[in-house]
């Protein structure tokens, strides 16, 4: 097969499920190409609907046969990477300067720490199976999400999460 690690030779054993293994190949490939996360389920419930259409009645895509299908394939679980940013870290320890000089002389309860997060509400799972040596990247998430406003003050008093709606 084209995605076996070259180090391995391996027997080509036939299973009896050559034709349901071969459509749940090509529903995962197809899958990652369309960039959605696949999951072991995902695969388990297609196995099945292509066993039904071609009539195999014997056939149970167990986790045992999701394990060997996995193992087969040379595909791996892991969790999508998404975009990173990354932080100058002289920025970083000449602010913790700067704020430290800025907060003196005011009291813990008068000095407060507010941000706001997206509560994104219909995403998809960031964890995926891939073909080791692959890259595992996503495709376009959700955008449906509320905004919420969250605050504290150093003493830890917090104050009602404000929640601004769709954004």
């Amino acid at each position: 097969e084209s995605n076996a690690p070259a180090t391995k030779k391996r027997k080509v054993r036939q299973t009896g499920n050559e034709e349901v293994n071969k459509l749940v190949w090509e529903f995962f490939v197809d899958t990652r190409k369309r960039l959605v996360p696949c999951s072991g389920p995902m695969l388990q419930e297609a196995a099945l609907k292509f066993a039904t259409e071609l009539g195999v009645t014997e056939f149970k895509a167990s986790n045992g046969w999701l394990e060997s299908f996995k193992r087969r394939h040379n595909i791996a679980g892991g969790t999508v990477v998404g975009e990173s940013a990354s932080v100058d870290n002289a920025t970083v320890e000449d602010w913790k300067e700067k704020v430290g000089e800025m907060i003196r002389g005011y009291s813990e309860e008068d000095l407060y720490n507010m941000d706001e997060s997206a509560l994104i509400y219909r995403a998809t799972t960031n964890k995926t199976l891939f073909v080791k040596g692959e890259l595992c990247s996503g495709g376009k998430q959700s955008k449906e999400r509320l905004t919420v406003m969250l605050c504290s003050n150093m003493a830890g008093d917090k104050e009602k999460p404000l929640v601004i709606g769709k954004s």
